[in-house]
């Protein structure tokens, strides 16, 4: 992806911690990304999407494994099922995450990651929606 469409391309960013919020924004940066829209519960993200064109979600598994219900409720939603997703998780929920990730617009993360990393998977997520798209 292209430094200027990396500059144009909308992320939403979701975690319950401002402070992991802000590392996760100063790693896309440092990738090129620009444009950000932030939440720090579900409701707040279901708004931003609403409210907004968002191309990717990067959402926190959050507490009572909130990321997955949100997760769900995109995935559900015609408006909002073809956003790729990334989801970020700690070691200890991976396995229960891995489970609820599927499907080709959706990614999973462990912390704590690189920028190199995080921009490795966003590539891979926004790869297969254009192949989606192409074929």
């Amino acid at each position: 992806m292209t430094g200027s469409h990396r500059a144009n391309l909308r992320i939403l960013i979701v975690d319950s911690i401002p402070t992991t919020r802000r590392v996760v924004k100063t790693l896309f940066r440092q990738s090129g990304y620009r444009t950000f829209v932030e939440a720090g519960d579900t409701d707040t993200a279901l708004d931003a999407l609403k409210n907004g064109d968002i191309d990717l979600i990067v959402s926190d598994s959050l507490e009572d494994d909130a990321g997955l219900l949100l997760l769900k409720g995109v995935q559900k939603h015609p408006q909002y099922r073809d956003i790729p997703f990334l989801m970020v998780t700690s070691d200890s929920k991976e396995e229960s995450v891995a489970r609820t990730v599927k499907g080709s617009r959706v990614n999973l993360i462990v912390k704590p990651f690189t920028g190199k990393a995080l921009s490795e998977k966003i590539d891979s997520l926004l790869a297969s929606g254009d192949k989606k798209k192409a074929g």
